[in-house]
Order: structure tokens, then sequence, then C-alpha cells
């Protein structure tokens, strides 16, 4: 309740038409829901305007599930509830998808504000030109950097595979690997919103140490087998995803592990050795354990 006026104030500040604004909330337990309701019954702007609220607490996936679905644009400009879109955003990444028929979702730049709106520091950019993303731009890790609140998805892109588990707790990061399976990605570096980085946010350091990974992990080997069998990749483009889902979800474990109870490194690393993963994913281990080793992220033993 405390960020989503100037949420909604964004959203209905868009320059670009016509354009369908869709308010929704998961059940909040604070005013977020009365503060919706009271500024659709106040608004007379040109956009459509739909707002609903979840019988319950559905989860960040099931809540978007929900969305997707209900959208009727070819479209969708994904914004949270502490963000603030600027009035270009939404012109600015469909001039971009309207060019350019391969990229299934577009991020911009944005600028960082801190809980109180004041602007934290200049203006994020993974990149100072304008640029395309595909698949191997996402395993190899030169598109690290990605940030799904300031992005932009053809609809298309996500109605092509079924809908988001349960059990995963987030939808930007499944959300790029499902466009990336399929298409390509763009890059603008503009700002597109205000992001407002604070002490709740999902990303978080908290949020973190607390989050159910193997839900994402799941969701990862889930929409890679789907677009497979459905011939979006080939494969060895199948394999290659693969591993990279057994590094990174390994990666972020032994970070998660760090924050919260140490981690002993020879441990790791016979458990490593020990392991039935392949030649491959297990080279690909041990040089995440190294690099955590040398910048002493362990408790020495």
């Amino acid at each position: 309740e405390k960020y989503i006026r100037e949420a909604i104030e964004g959203a209905f500040a868009q320059t670009y038409e016509p354009l369908e604004i869709i308010l929704s909330d998961d059940f909040s337990t604070d005013r977020t829901f009365e503060i919706i309701k009271e500024m659709a019954r106040k608004y007379r702007g040109k956009h459509s305007l739909y707002i609903q609220q979840n019988k319950c607490n559905l989860g960040v996936s099931q809540h978007v599930n929900g969305v997707v679905g209900r959208a009727k644009g070819k479209y969708l400009v994904a914004s949270a509830g502490d963000d603030v879109s600027l009035p270009e955003r939404t012109a600015l990444t469909v001039e971009i998808l309207e060019k350019s028929p391969e990229a299934k979702f577009c991020d911009t730049s944005y600028i960082s504000i801190d809980k109180n709106g004041d602007v934290r520091l200049p203006s994020k950019s993974l990149s100072d030109v304008a640029m395309p993303i595909n698949l191997r731009d996402l395993l190899t890790g030169r598109a690290k950097g990605l940030t799904g609140a300031t992005r932009t998805y053809c609809v298309d892109a996500l109605m092509s595979y079924p809908t988001l588990n349960g059990d995963c707790p987030t939808e930007d990061s499944p959300s790029v690997l499902r466009c990336l399976l399929v298409g390509q990605g763009f890059y603008l570096p503009r700002p597109g919103i205000k992001r407002r980085l604070h002490d709740n946010n999902l990303s978080g350091k908290e949020s973190l140490r607390k989050m159910n990974f193997e839900g994402i992990w799941k969701q990862y080997e889930d929409d890679a087998l789907h677009a497979y069998k459905n011939g979006y990749i080939n494969r060895t483009s199948f394999g290659d995803v693969r591993l990279w889902i057994a590094t990174v979800s390994y990666e972020r474990s032994l970070l998660q592990k760090m924050n919260n109870a140490g981690v002993y490194f020879w441990g790791e690393l016979v458990s490593t050795l020990s392991s039935r993963s392949s030649p491959r994913i297990k080279l690909n281990k041990l040089l995440v354990l190294s690099k955590a080793f040398f910048r002493k992220n362990f408790n020495g033993k």
C-alpha cells in the first residue's frame, strides 16, 4: 500500500495507445486493493481499465498465470506494485518489438530509487548500446543483468508453454528462458522504469536467503523439455540448456548455503567429485566452487 499509488499513476501516464491496463491484486492483507478501487473509480483517461483481486493469495507464478490468461493484447508490459513506469515505456518497447519479429521480449535500463522515491544510483544498464539477446547469450552469461521489472513480453511466446508451476517462486527468469527457447530478446539502454530498491524486494538479500530455488530449477527443466519435444530447440541446444541449469542451480544453492550457515570447502569438493553427474557438469561445478573458494566465502575447512 505504500507504493501502489505511484505504480498505478505510472500505468495511467503511458503515452502508448490502445492500451489495456490490468490492476491485479494477489489478495493483499493491507489496503492495496482499496487504493486500486479508489483510483479506478476516479480514472477518466483514454486507456481501457480492468481490476481484479484473487480470492486467496496464489503466489507470484499463479498470479502471473492469471494475468497472462486475462490479457487481450499482443504484448504484456509487466509492472510490479512498487516500481514506477515512465510515460514512454510501453511505446518504446512496443516499437522495438514491432521492428524485430524474432524478439519475444524487450528489457530496458532503469533508474534506481529508494523506498522514499529518491534516486539512489545512476541509471542501471546492461549495455551502453541497444542489443539483441539470444539463447547463447543467456547460457554464456553475456545476458547477465537482464531485469524482469523492466520487461515487455510477446504474449504468444508465453502462451507457447503450459502455465507456470505453482511452486515456482518467481516468473521473470523462467519467462526469459521460455522466450529465448522460441526466439530472441532485445535490450534497450534507455530507462523504462524507476525501480524501487527496499528491504522487501523479492530479489533482495533476505528474500534470496529463504527462496525455494528448487522450484525455479524444476521450472527450467520442464520448459527446456517442452521446447525440445515441440521442436523449438534441437538436441544439442537441449543438452547445452540442461548443462546451464545444472551450473546455475549449483552456483545459487552454494551462495544460499554461504549466506545461511556457511559451507565447508572440502566437504563440497568431495560431494561434487563423488556425484553421479556427467563430466561436463562436474567440471562446471568445480569451476563454480573454485571461484567461491578464491573469494574466501568458506569457513575454512
